[in-house]
């Protein structure tokens, strides 16, 4: 959450990691969004501004002067001495450390002693054991072993991680314990729902495993959407896009933001990043794959961007065949138009292309050819068209540009079995999209 960054961190870091996040963390999954000085100063002065002025948020933690953080610096440390010292020992080890020595040893204990290196990247802690039990048989697990302490529920394992779940210290009750040895698990605020959820899977998590005619075999293609499914959801690809019919969450902001600037809630949709619906049988696997590694501009009217996210090979791999298998199309090859256009069929797409006829260039870039009017009413450049589409998509896409893209600014020229133009290729329809398709791949080549 966002919602106080302004108080967690300066404005030189937050600039810094806007510009580049992969500096400071290598691994991290926040993409490169390819901001402009500006931008990131513009992002980091609104995100600096977000604070809590008027204490809604909850009270601030309660001041402690130095004698007193001193004073529990000792305690803390007597605490850990004593298990290995004697007392005069341990006191005149307290005594012979700085302030800032007592800081680091009293850090690096806490953070052992609450397993932060189990969720965070520590230095240090890199071969730290896990404070949590193994989980991998807890549904076998005998009832008799559990600790249900003071609390009245019925003793079965069920209930009792349902408890733990929902309440993970509520064991401690009524007990006389060291506050080092109390129980650690951190409270993950559950819903009841969130909570059953959980348990259910950990009831599952048993002894003995299924037995192979039980469980659900994958298939070689279904488990390469599965990988792709993974991927798309640690990245959070539907935080912008739908994919299979989910998603999009972004257009809840652009519907908000967008009327104020005139535009109507029926074009919000054409504003939004596009709807990914049957994307493995819209583009070749090749083209996906390097878009995936370095995305560039292929609908300039966006306000939004698609970022870089550094996809390693094998990860643009996957998703390029996730997105071609879940749609049932081949991967990795395909194939495109390679014979010559005769020069009847040539004449043909120019006069469909022409502004006489359809116009296509009024809206679309064309290599260095650009459009009429300002580029929030551009449409993808055709020079991308033959290393981008696949054949058979752009057929569909001529045929009913809406049912692929709701919301589309495409006009249908072919909407109707009697829409296309009666003085071209004798009004075929069929024909005529052929020829649209052949000339579309002989752009940019």
């Amino acid at each position: 959450s966002l919602r106080r960054v302004g108080e967690k961190v300066n404005a030189p870091w937050l600039y810094q990691w806007l510009r580049d996040p992969r500096r400071y963390h290598p691994a991290t999954r926040m993409p490169d969004l390819r901001l402009s000085r500006r931008e990131s100063a513009d992002l980091t002065a609104y995100l600096m501004s977000l604070r809590d002025p008027d204490g809604t948020m909850g009270p601030a933690p309660a001041e402690i002067t130095p004698a007193e953080r001193s004073k529990a610096l000792d305690e803390i440390l007597k605490i850990y001495f004593r298990r290995e010292l004697t007392k005069d020992q341990a006191d005149q080890r307290i005594g012979s450390l700085s302030p800032l020595e007592k800081k680091l040893i009293v850090g690096e204990r806490l953070i052992s002693n609450y397993g932060c290196a189990g969720c965070h990247e520590i230095n240090g802690f890199e071969t730290a054991q896990r404070v949590g039990v193994e989980l991998s048989e807890i549904g076998h697990k005998n009832v008799r072993k559990l600790d249900f302490g003071a609390l009245e529920i019925p003793h079965t394992v069920h209930d009792w991680l349902y408890q733990k779940m929902k309440d993970s210290r509520i064991f401690d009750l009524k007990r006389e314990v060291a506050w080092q040895s109390k129980l650690r698990m951190p409270d993950f605020a559950l819903t009841d729902d969130e909570t059953q959820d959980i348990v259910t899977m950990l009831l599952g998590q048993q002894k003995e495993s299924m037995r192979p005619r039980n469980a659900k075999l994958l298939s070689a293609t279904e488990e390469a959407v599965e990988a792709g499914r993974h991927l798309v959801k640690r990245f959070n690809c539907r935080g912008c896009h739908i994919l299979e019919g989910k998603g999009g969450d972004i257009q809840a902001s652009l519907a908000r933001e967008l009327p104020k600037e005139g535009i109507t809630p029926e074009e919000v949709g054409a504003y939004a990043p596009p709807n990914l619906y049957r994307e493995g049988s819209k583009v070749q696997p090749d083209w996906l794959f390097r878009f995936l590694k370095a995305p560039n501009t292929i609908r300039p009217w966006l306000r939004v961007r698609m970022p870089t996210f550094h996809f390693s090979d094998r990860e643009a791999t996957i998703l390029a065949r996730y997105f071609a298998l879940a749609d049932e199309v081949s991967f990795p090859f395909s194939s495109v138009p390679e014979e010559p256009m005769r020069p009847a069929e040539m004449q043909a797409a120019l006069t469909l292309f022409s502004r006489d006829y359809f116009n296509c260039t009024s809206c679309h870039q064309q290599g260095s050819k650009k459009p009429e009017g300002p580029p929030s009413g551009w449409a993808p450049d055709f020079a991308l068209a033959g290393q981008r589409l696949r054949p058979d998509w752009i057929t569909e896409w001529l045929l009913d540009p809406q049912a692929l893209q709701p919301g589309t600014r495409m006009p249908g020229y072919f909407s109707t079995a009697d829409s296309g133009p009666p003085d071209i290729l004798e009004g075929n329809e069929a024909a005529q999209i052929e020829v649209l398709k052949k000339y579309l791949f002989t752009l940019g080549s």
